[in-house]
């Protein structure tokens, strides 16, 4: 999972002291700040290599499903289609954000007029000075390329495995599945 703007702005000034001592509650207190001054920008985003220009408030990139290991904002993601779920907020504040949250609970927010949901193989963000995390860590800044190498890893997964995260009939042949 990888994020783009807001959250990567979040992450970038949590100190390792700050999350030790307040754990999740560091994030929330940062996001309140940042919600209230972080502005979305005009960004430069290539989407499998056809230009994608949009407003970039928060972008989110994920081959799997959990964020944070609380929200499934990159629900309908298969770790092994090939693809990574791209889901851009393309306005913020917190209103949006709080609305945003409640619409992620119901698996609706894909649907928001606000929200940009799909599939690439491949994202270039050629904006510079967008701050970027991976996974909860902070990274760096944009200009960067993402995207998938298919069948690169092999995961082993318990037989007979029924998850949304693999194809069914992969996990049904047996217990090595490509990522």
């Amino acid at each position: 999972m990888a994020g783009i703007g807001f959250d990567a702005a979040i992450v970038r000034q949590v100190s390792g002291a700050l999350k030790r001592r307040l754990g999740a509650a560091a994030y929330v207190l940062h996001g309140l700040r940042h919600g209230l001054r972080y502005r979305a920008v005009a960004a430069d985003l290539l989407a499998d290599e056809a230009p994608l220009p949009t407003q970039l408030y928060w972008l989110l990139l994920g081959n799997t499903r959990s964020y944070a290991g609380v929200l499934n904002i990159t629900h309908q993601a298969r770790a092994d289609d090939g693809r990574l779920d791209l889901a851009l907020l393309q306005r913020g504040g917190l209103l949006r954000l709080a609305w945003l949250a409640l619409w992620v609970l119901l698996r609706r927010h894909h649907r928001r007029a606000n929200v940009l949901y799909r599939t690439v193989a491949s994202l270039e963000v050629g904006t510079p000075g967008l701050p970027v995390q991976v996974d909860g860590e902070y990274l760096a800044e944009t200009p960067m390329r993402f995207e998938v190498v298919p069948a690169a890893l092999r995961v082993v997964v318990p037989r007979g495995l029924r998850s949304p995260l693999f194809r069914e009939e992969a996990a049904m042949k047996g217990n090595k599945t490509p990522a």
